[in-house]
């Protein structure tokens, strides 16, 4: 495998050390950063099943759950670039961004599934559609063609063990398109910095505890808050959204210490 920092690598690394200690609170839910990584192998053997590998594309429309970030770490795992997906896109602007991205498969959610079936058609690029019904109404319906979650993941645990392309894109981000149509936002392997993350909103203490609530399609969110506790071995803690009545809730049920780099 290349010596080059990767998430990749970390995750695997958190996986040993701190390894069974929680990383990821959702809810009733504790993950491990050992059951994370078993998680995102899995998904990464899956994908990998469906075609995906170095230099393609992953694009995920998915609310806050687990499952948002086992895709995410599972297209870095395999070399793939992923493109997180504004959730509240529909018609021409959700179009857009799954066409121009030229990625290969999509990872959705049940929440999202008619807003994507109006428009696959206009993304031709998008032969492979993944969707997570871990959370799905009861008797929800798979829409013809789309696989489920699960099944994918009906995968290896072991580390894909793929090498990296420092110079290949990791991800593509899409801009609001307030001027215009959402620019793609590409950001490298090579550029990846667990360090330097780690010196933003200042040092990240023994008995942190991150939360968001901010969408894991924007940057803060997934780097800010959930790259920065996988780079510090800290847990963090994961809503759905924002809500001003159940943020210290929030807050006090996991014994949040940080949120959006400021300390609370």
């Amino acid at each position: 495998m290349t010596e080059v920092p990767t998430l990749a690598a970390l995750l695997e690394a958190r996986a040993l050390d701190p390894g069974e200690r929680p990383f990821l609170l959702f809810e009733d839910r504790v993950l491990t950063f050992a059951e994370t990584n078993r998680l995102v192998n899995r998904a990464a053997h899956g994908l990998a099943g469906l075609g995906v590998g170095r230099g393609v594309g992953v694009a995920i429309m998915m609310p806050n759950v687990p499952e948002w970030l086992v895709a995410y770490f599972a297209t870095q795992k395999l070399g793939a670039y992923a493109v997180p997906v504004n959730v509240a896109l529909k018609g021409e602007g959700l179009r857009y961004v799954l066409d121009h991205c030229d990625a290969s498969v999509l990872v959705t959610h049940p929440e999202h599934a008619e807003a994507l079936t109006a428009v696959l058609d206009g993304a031709p690029g998008i032969r492979e559609v993944v969707v997570d019904t871990t959370i799905a109404p009861d008797g929800w319906p798979v829409p013809a063609g789309w696989r489920t979650l699960a099944t994918v993941m009906d995968a290896p645990d072991a580390d894909p063990r793929v090498e990296i392309d420092p110079g290949a894109p990791n991800a593509i981000m899409y801009t609001s398109g307030t001027t215009g149509a959402p620019k793609g936002v590409v950001n490298r392997y090579g550029a990846f910095n667990a360090e330097g993350l780690l010196l933003l909103g200042g040092p990240i203490q023994d008995d942190d505890v991150l939360y968001t609530c901010l969408p894991l399609f924007h940057a803060n969110a997934l780097w800010l808050t959930t790259v920065r506790a996988l780079a510090a071995g800290r847990p963090m803690a994961l809503a759905r959204r924002f809500s001003a009545s159940r943020f210290w809730d929030d807050v006090r049920r996991y014994g949040v210490t940080t949120f959006t780099k400021m300390r609370l």
